[in-house]
């Protein structure tokens, strides 16, 4: 009789270090696992971190560049101007300096908007038309995404006003354009804007 109540005992103590190992397991494997969440997490905000700081740096280098090209665009236009006033105002070469007037314009127009894209300070409070503002966001996208991307667009001539600044406005179509085409992941594709 009383090898068997060592018998139990010794059956209990056994049960009880089994039980006490799958406990102190499945709280290793629990712990484990949120240690490796939270790491994962941390790496990931990490990763945003920097990329964030990436993209202010090369907004900043976007503005520098754009400055620069502009600065350069400025004696084009102002000795195309004048050399123009040399000629009549129908002449073909009066007309072909006017071509390069307006392209010179055109292209000092489009480094602005690149320059104010690039700042980091904008604010979003303002009023602006969205169908302007998204025919200029779609217009800068065009221009800078590869061929393989079409646009399809389907923009009314809308001229109400919406509480945002027309920067602020630009900056989110151009997000969700690069959201769409990064969807694509480098296949050939169509992105709809529609207002």
């Amino acid at each position: 009789r009383e090898h068997l109540q060592l018998d139990d005992w010794a059956i209990a103590g056994f049960v009880s270090l089994v039980m006490i190992s799958m406990l102190a397991f499945t709280t290793t494997l629990v712990l484990g696992h949120k240690l490796v969440k939270t790491a994962g997490e941390k790496i990931e905000a990490e990763r945003r971190l920097a990329q964030g700081q990436h993209l202010i740096a090369l907004g900043t280098m976007m503005g520098g560049v754009a400055h620069s090209i502009n600065n350069h665009l400025t004696p084009v236009i102002a000795l195309a101007e004048m050399l123009r006033d040399e000629f009549e105002q129908d002449t073909e070469q009066s007309q072909d300096l006017g071509k390069i007037i307006q392209a010179a314009y055109d292209a000092s127009s489009m480094l602005n908007r690149l320059k104010t894209l690039g700042r980091s300070d904008f604010s979003f409070s303002g009023v602006c038309e969205i169908g302007a503002a998204t025919a200029n966001a779609v217009d800068l996208a065009r221009k800078a995404t590869l061929s393989s991307v079409g646009f399809e667009l389907d923009i009314k001539r809308l001229t109400e006003r919406v509480a945002i600044s027309a920067v602020a406005l630009e900056v989110v179509i151009i997000n969700l354009i690069n959201n769409a085409i990064y969807a694509m992941q480098g296949f050939r594709g169509r992105v709809k804007i529609s207002l």
